[in-house]
């Protein structure tokens, strides 16, 4: 009785472990399965011990996937570029706090200085830099980026602060309407959707600003959904699809609660033609982003077929609904009815898609390709071609970067010239001078890696 009371306890022990995962170190993971073998064995029970590593050794290998891309997104947040980025804020948004820390204003001096100077550098193209002379001021500037790097920017005034100190002649003043709003995490959150909506602008400085922001110091609807929309598509990017599908599913969920809200408070979005639309309209679209984001995240994920297709079936119907008649519903709306086997709505779709100007030549050739598999009703051939061919990606980008633009923070921030300066740093600032220090002093960069990596410890 006693030999079958281990057997049992330990058939659980192995049950729990493999379903839970438990355990992500593959070592630890082995030496307890060891252990509890040699428990076993003295109890004379021989098959277990056998039963007891293999399901351990199974429940090891495949280490949690949220777990793993946590780890790969730890790892970015600690490249030096990044360094870099914080430096050149933290540089900024110390302009209404000098005169404290002679050795702080000084290393912002320089920064900003060598900031200014690689902006000028990408902006003229015909521009010459000498390597060794880009060499030697990168190496000089380390000291500096290092100390500002170590700063906590949200322990000084927020970007928007600094510019109202800046236009307010050097004062800040109390009950300034640019000082009150936003706040620093909604600022964080507004620059990542920014950065996200850049094309030129390095992919990492959206994770930077995503990782500096507290949810709950988020305080508008409208900031949250910006929030969840620029996390969740940001993850998508970077092929982390866990994080992107949590990230999604928020983002669906809270523009679908707050949908009362958004109606009485709409985005100023118009249609695929430029015409206003109506409130609801205007839900509809961000509702139908939100269902595009989590449908194609959901793409990369295994055994998520029937959840994918189901939120882009929904897309579909709300992006209809709400004004948008343009490749992407196309694209989608026929990848939607291939799969129900609805030929005619097929050929429908991608009747529009073979006449748009809008796609390249590869993409009208998958068109066609894609509309002869369906004639035949070859679905799987046709879906296949679909899914190679068409960049959903690109699609999904497109309609992210609309809804940003167009959306309720960025309009408000449009408004005054404090804040259109504020958008302005992502067109011609801290990303257009990492960027132009990676594009035009890469060997400098190269060199000095083992050098910056040395300061940051």
């Amino acid at each position: 009785m006693l030999d079958l009371y281990y057997e049992n306890v330990g058939f659980l022990f192995v049950e729990t472990i493999i379903f839970s995962n438990f355990y992500s170190d593959i070592i630890t993971c082995l030496l307890t399965a060891f252990k509890f073998s040699i428990f076993i064995a003295m109890k004379k029970s021989l098959l277990l011990p056998v039963f007891m590593m293999l399901g351990l050794f199974i429940s090891c290998k495949h280490e949690d996937p949220f777990k793993k891309e946590q780890k790969e997104i730890d790892a970015a947040m600690s490249s030096i570029e990044l360094q870099a980025y914080r430096s050149f804020k933290v540089a900024f948004r110390g302009t209404a706090a000098t005169g404290k820390d002679s050795a702080f204003d000084q290393a912002r001096r320089e920064v900003l200085a060598a900031m200014e100077y690689s902006v000028s550098a990408a902006a003229d193209s015909s521009k010459h830099i000498d390597l060794m002379s880009s060499v030697k001021t990168t190496a000089e500037l380390l000291p500096s980026i290092a100390l500002l790097a170590k700063k906590d920017e949200d322990s000084l005034p927020t970007v928007m602060e600094n510019i109202a100190f800046i236009k307010n002649g050097g004062k800040l003043v109390e009950n300034d309407p640019l000082i009150i709003h936003p706040n620093a995490s909604e600022e964080h959150a507004v620059l990542a959707a920014l950065w996200m909506g850049t094309p030129s602008a390095p992919a990492a400085l959206a994770l930077y600003e995503i990782h500096k922001i507290n949810d709950k110091e988020v305080r508008s609807v409208d900031l949250q959904i910006i929030l969840k929309m620029a996390r969740s598509m940001l993850y998508y990017r970077n092929k982390w699809p866990y994080h992107a599908e949590q990230s999604a599913d928020e983002l669906v969920k809270l523009v679908e609660k707050e949908k009362v809200y958004l109606i009485k408070n709409p985005w100023p979005v118009v249609d695929a033609n430029g015409n206003s639309v109506t409130p609801e309209q205007a839900w509809h679209q961000v509702h139908a982003t939100a269902l595009l984001m989590r449908a194609l995240v959901r793409m990369r994920m295994e055994n998520k077929e029937n959840e994918y297709m189901e939120d882009l079936s929904l897309f579909v119907q709300d992006a209809e609904a709400g004004g948008f008649d343009d490749e992407g519903v196309w694209s989608i709306g026929a990848l939607v009815a291939i799969k129900n086997d609805d030929k005619e709505v097929a050929l429908n779709y991608l009747d529009k898609l073979e006449k748009s100007k809008n796609l390249s030549a590869d993409e009208i050739a998958a068109i066609t390709e894609t509309k002869k598999y369906v004639e035949k009703k070859q679905n799987k051939e046709a879906l296949t071609a679909m899914k190679d061919k068409i960049a959903f990606a690109r699609i999904a980008s497109d309609y992210f970067s609309k809804q940003v633009m167009h959306s309720k923070p960025v309009t408000d921030l449009n408004k005054s010239e404090s804040g259109k300066k504020f958008i302005e740093i992502t067109d011609l600032g801290f990303g257009t001078a990492v960027s132009a220090a990676e594009n035009t002093v890469d060997s400098a960069v190269e060199k000095s890696k083992n050098v910056i990596k040395d300061i940051f410890k």
